[in-house]
């Protein structure tokens, strides 16, 4: 599986998955955690609250990084 290739995710879920991965605020938020977006993406009141971010973290958990897992712990 590849990062293009969500894993089975249905619903809701996956379109608030599909919508955080094409978002252009919450790429460049992965792609530059050190950023002021990105630290406000991986903070965790929004990453243990949004939905739309913990779904896209279900369709693509090979995207996910080490900043993604310590947010969650």
């Amino acid at each position: 599986m590849t990062a293009s290739q969500p894993t089975e995710v249905k619903g809701l879920r996956r379109i608030l998955g599909l919508a955080c991965h094409h978002c252009p605020f919450c790429s460049y938020g992965r792609k530059h955690p050190n950023s002021l977006i990105g630290k406000l993406m991986h903070s965790s009141l929004h990453a243990n609250h949004c939905p739309a971010w913990n779904a896209e973290k279900a369709l693509y958990p090979e995207t996910n990084t080490a900043a993604d897992r310590k947010t969650t712990n």
